[in-house]
């Protein structure tokens, strides 16, 4: 985003990472996920890409986006009756 939607600012933090904190204090990246075979009983082979986020340093709106959005939708699409 050039500026914000919210407040019209152009202070716009780019490339923020959106991180979970698990045991032991470890760090995980957010990841989006599909199955490509949600409806198995097993190996309903996951798909995932890493989040990222631009954020505005004036109001603190954040949008989120996909590293790798090609691959969710090839995954998304290889289902089963879902090509698009």
């Amino acid at each position: 985003m050039k500026e914000c939607p919210e407040c019209s600012s152009d202070k716009i933090i780019r490339d923020v990472k959106l991180v979970d904190y698990g045991d032991s204090n470890a760090r995980y990246n957010q990841n989006a996920l599909v199955y490509e075979k949600p409806d198995a009983l097993i190996f309903k082979t996951a798909v995932k890409t890493e989040l990222r986020a631009e954020a505005c340093g004036e109001c603190g709106f954040i949008q989120s986006y996909l590293v790798d959005p090609k691959r969710l939708w090839f995954a998304y699409t290889s289902r089963s009756g879902n090509v698009e």
